[in-house]
């Protein structure tokens, strides 16, 4: 299907991949990793010819279907279905003709394609389409608003939706969780354990990766190379492999001797949640793959406060929300030193809000929030690196905060967050969003806060540096609130959640696995209170649908004998002519009904 024959690739003068080989076959589904401008995206860009090659041949199968999630969306002013029906592009430009054929009153242009229309399933289109939106998050109303009234979060999940619409032989996704939430992010998992053809994913989330794929393609050093197996096959075989090199034994105790500390930390807690029987799990996995983190260049921990407090926020029957109105009222919550919170929630539901009015950067509208003066607050949030002055330095950056530090301290300082050298010194304007978000972070550390309130800190970040900073927030002494996808980071650095929903924020008792069972309890509630419900398999149903559907297959095939008759499009006959083609529609939404109930009938007696 694709094969890449001895490629080097550069861009901006940087080489990316030298002398590169390598075979991708139909069906394979497979995750792509490094770090944070080693040529991910780069590779993509080769595969759909936006990138040239300096040196090598790619080879693809000819006339495949590539689909990929496009990363801008203007404001369009079309509904957000239309938006998602057009990722079909083949149906699509039928629906379109169709419009016009209408308009002009070509009965006979709308005869021939309204055929074409079927022989595409085209009447599955919409249908598919609202399954998308639904999937991922967009509520049954906002199906028909603009895209244009969609924030960018949400206008990239269209772009998503769109992807996914395309019958597609090869899948491409960069980054697909990123502004997703968890319920989004188990919808999408189970879509793509479903899609029959090629899948490439580009991600850091290494649960994603576990769910979704069977192989990993890993760039480091100019090459690539491939591992058989998910993202945490990939990592003990690598282990394994570094373990080879004496010259990181050293540094993979040190690693170890911080994870230990962890774990005798939840050893005496192991009785009092769910929560941490998992993350104990989670760190005896660690240690076997602590070499790949003993490889990284990024090494940070967090200092030790300089005040802590205690109580740090306590807050009696708050309530937040915009323009006077609340999202959630009556939280009554106290946050001390050493406190693990999550937040769980659907998108929309305040989790934001409620960081928001945490660091007081939302007015509380009732009750009260009381703050130790001595408080330090640290926030973080994905848009925290956008606020960073492109024309300065990393160095000037952090002279800004600390200009009676001695230049030496924080050269060395920025170091251990992978800025060393000229990089330090050169203005970040072309560093990724990975980079700034690193420095980002290097800043709010620096500052040594007592209390940490981070909103999704792991988007932009590489493997690497997810890995440093999940280790560094396992010490941290202080307390934490957490809004993140990345379940990776929950697992290991929150003990205690907190579900926002149905206008309250109250203690979630369980773990994430408990959390998902929810989700998917409640899809099935809703599904089963439905009025079509699922028939009960035995042969009579099975036989009866069948039945049905060779009427309608027979009354179709009438219908598109009449049409086909020339005398039909006569302006006498446009009434009839409209009836046929209305009937038409009405059966073939009919049939494609009766043969999804039919297929899951016939799964349901196999099983």
């Amino acid at each position: 299907m694709l094969t890449l024959s001895q490629i080097t690739l550069a861009r901006e003068a940087r080489t990316l991949f030298e002398n590169v080989s390598l075979t991708i076959n139909n069906g394979q589904k497979i995750g792509i990793t490094g770090a944070n401008g080693s040529g991910k995206s780069s590779l993509f860009a080769l595969i759909q010819n936006q990138l040239d090659a300096l040196k090598g041949d790619v080879f693809i199968t000819p006339n495949l279907t590539v689909a990929h999630v496009e990363q801008e969306t203007p404001a369009l002013t079309k509904t957000a279905l239309d938006f998602v029906m057009s990722g079909d592009k083949r149906v699509y430009d039928i629906i379109e003709k169709m419009r016009v054929a209408e308009t002009s009153e070509d009965f006979s242009a709308l005869a021939k394609l309204h055929v074409d229309f079927s022989d595409y399933n085209g009447y599955a289109a919409e249908p598919k389409a609202g399954q998308l939106l639904h999937g991922l998050g967009f509520k049954p109303e906002e199906h028909h608003c603009q895209v244009a009234q969609f924030s960018g979060g949400w206008r990239m999940r269209l772009n998503l939706a769109r992807a996914l619409m395309c019958p597609s032989d090869v899948l491409l996704l960069d980054e697909p969780t990123n502004h997703l939430d968890l319920e989004a992010i188990y919808w999408l998992e189970r879509w793509l354990k479903q899609y029959s053809g090629t899948l490439l994913v580009i991600s850091h989330d290494r649960e994603f990766l576990d769910k979704t794929i069977k192989g990993i393609l890993h760039i480091e050093h100019k090459t690539i190379k491939y591992y058989r197996g998910n993202y945490s096959q990939f990592e003990e075989t690598r282990a394994e492999q570094l373990a080879l090199h004496e010259a990181t034994y050293a540094k993979q105790q040190r690693q170890i001797k911080h994870m230990m500390r962890f774990v005798d930390r939840f050893r005496y807690k192991a009785s009092k949640s769910r929560q941490a029987q998992s993350r104990l799990k989670a760190i005896e996995r660690m240690e076997k793959v602590a070499l790949l983190q003993a490889s990284s260049p990024i090494q940070f921990e967090f200092s030790s406060p300089v005040n802590m407090p205690r109580p740090l926020i306590t807050i009696h029957n708050g309530a937040w929300g915009y323009g006077g109105t609340p999202l959630f009222t009556r939280v009554n919550l106290q946050i001390n030193p050493g406190d693990r919170i999550g937040l769980l929630g659907l998108n929309g539901a305040g989790k934001s809000t409620f960081i928001k009015g945490l660091r007081g950067a939302l007015p509380i509208l009732e009750g009260e929030i009381i703050k130790s003066s001595k408080l330090v607050t640290g926030y973080f949030d994905q848009h925290q690196a956008d606020a960073l002055d492109g024309s300065q330095s990393a160095m000037q950056h952090m002279t800004a905060i600390a200009p009676d530090t001695e230049p030496s301290e924080l050269r060395k300082y920025l170091g251990t967050f992978a800025f060393s050298g000229d990089m330090a010194l050169k203005a970040i304007k072309k560093f990724s969003g990975g980079e700034r978000a690193r420095l980002a972070l290097a800043i709010l550390i620096w500052q040594k806060p007592a209390l940490l309130l981070l909103d999704e800190p792991s988007n932009h970040l590489d493997m690497d540096m997810r890995e440093a900073l999940n280790m560094a927030l396992q010490n941290f002494e202080g307390a934490i609130v957490l809004v993140s996808h990345d379940r990776y980071l929950l697992r290991n650095t929150v003990e205690d959640f907190l579900l926002i929903h149905d206008s309250a924020v109250e203690k979630f008792d369980g773990d994430l696995e408990t959390y998902q069972q929810t989700i998917f309890k409640k899809e099935q509630d809703k599904k089963e209170k439905q009025p079509n419900k699922k028939i009960k398999p035995d042969n009579k149903a099975i036989k009866k649908l069948e039945r049905e559907m060779e009427k309608i297959t027979t009354e179709l095939g009438s219908i598109h004998e009449a049409l086909a008759d020339p005398d039909i499009y006569q302006a006498s006959r446009k009434n009839e002519c409209e009836k046929l083609t209305a009937r038409e529609h009405e059966l073939q939404t009919s049939l494609q009904l009766a043969e999804e109930t039919w297929l899951n009938l016939m799964e349901d007696e196999a099983n």
